[in-house]
């Protein structure tokens, strides 16, 4: 009965109780939008962390992890490549050699990061031969191919079919170096990564630096959800022998799993400053819906209305304007989060600076779905909140004064 009264009590003003709801429902789209738009940006970020950069997992020598330098790898890396692609849990998996040297052209060089790589393994593990905007992923023609970032092509001056030398450290410690071909230009959302990273294939790279057979500094794998990367971790660990170090993604990128964790908590707290907001308003319209019934809330009370009714009346009444209100907002959030994930909101006009910090220029935004559920809980608490000041207020309502002042 109460709620049916509160409810129609609701509508007694409509145009308040629609400026009120429109407020909350507009206050509601927005913080989950935005919520929404920041999680699409940073997912999207560490998704292409993960695919271009390290991987789910990476399986090192202990003394790779201390030093990187050219002898701290597995001599018995097919071994624990079987191992590692056998484990449950794991989608791929691929040995690469990973080098630091000079990328030299006769315009200009630059220190770049080399890795060897299996071409046809790649595929299935690599974020880059998608990313690859110009000419061709590495393949099995041709002699000594190069893959390199746009933003050290454009540094280096080159083009596809153009040659740089890349100079490094080989395996019996001399200064080695050979002329790589330019087969294709990648580009990932980030530009530092782009400009210091090459890839080359497997065996060029291991005959060119003396590298011995069965030898490789690192193996990477994605796992089937990399959220579960740790578990898949602790199933590799035990079936590694010697000092081997196993690494998820969060260990290896400590900024992607800063950005994972902090966006979380910078979104729940910037929709608590929007419900906070939110209940000074409800605070406000409740209280003038109090002082405009006085005389009617009086009149309830000298007819037999308990005060503890009259208290849940206005209770119910806020819960029922916010929970309108915030129903509202959120469909209109989930409509437009759907069709803003859908297409991607371009922000390629700003696209310079968003690549310097490792960001997309085409944000999918998305919430978990337990959001909403989350969302009508706070809403709910805070509308409770609101509502206590001004339901308390008609507790000390005098009857007899009420009906002859108003």
């Amino acid at each position: 009965m109460n709620r049916w009264l509160s409810w129609r009590n609701v509508w007694r003003n409509p145009t308040r109780s629609a400026v009120v709801i429109t407020a909350i429902a507009l206050g509601v789209f927005g913080g989950v939008f935005s919520m929404a738009f920041v999680n699409g940006m940073s997912q999207g970020r560490i998704t292409s962390g993960i695919a271009n950069e390290v991987g789910d997992i990476q399986v090192h020598d202990s003394r790779y992890v201390k030093n990187p330098d050219i002898y701290a790898g597995f001599y018995d890396s097919n071994e624990l490549l079987r191992l590692v692609r056998t484990t449950r849990g794991v989608r791929a998996a691929t040995a690469r050699l990973h080098l630091t040297g000079m990328a030299s052209t006769a315009a200009t060089g630059n220190g770049v990061q080399i890795i060897g790589v299996i071409p046809d393994d790649e595929l299935a593990v690599s974020g880059i031969p998608a990313n690859t905007v110009k000419g061709r992923y590495l393949d099995e023609t041709g002699r000594n191919p190069i893959i390199i970032g746009k933003k050290l092509a454009d540094k280096l001056k080159v083009g596809l079919k153009s040659k740089v030398v890349i100079t490094l450290q080989g395996f019996d410690s001399l200064l080695v170096g050979g002329a790589f071909k330019v087969s294709g230009i990648y580009q990932t959302q980030n530009s530092t990564f782009d400009e210091m990273t090459v890839f080359v294939r497997f065996d060029d790279l291991k005959a060119c630096a003396s590298i011995p057979a069965g030898f490789a500094h690192e193996i990477v794998a994605r796992v089937d959800d990399s959220r579960k990367a740790d578990q898949t971790a602790d199933a590799i660990r035990p079936r590694m022998k010697g000092n081997v170090v196993v690494q998820t993604w969060r260990q290896l990128a400590p900024d992607l799993a800063m950005l994972d964790g902090f966006m979380n908590y910078m979104m729940y707290l910037f929709l608590a400053i929007i419900l906070a907001a939110l209940a000074f308003g409800i605070v406000n319209t409740m209280l003038m819906v109090i002082i405009e019934r006085r005389r009617e809330l009086g009149m309830l009370i000298a007819v037999g209305m308990t005060r503890p009714r009259v208290f849940r009346m206005i209770m119910a009444e806020t819960i029922l304007l916010s929970l309108t209100g915030g129903i509202i907002g959120m469909s209109l959030a989930a409509a437009g989060i759907g069709v803003a994930n859908r297409y991607g909101i371009d922000l390629s006009s700003v696209s310079q600076g968003l690549s310097a910090i490792g960001l997309g220029t085409v944000i999918h935004p998305s919430v978990d779905p337990v959001l909403f559920i989350i969302m009508t809980v706070m809403i709910v608490v805070t509308a409770t909140l609101s509502a206590l000041y001004p339901a308390f207020k008609t507790m000390g309502i005098n009857p007899a004064t009420a009906i002859r002042n108003g």
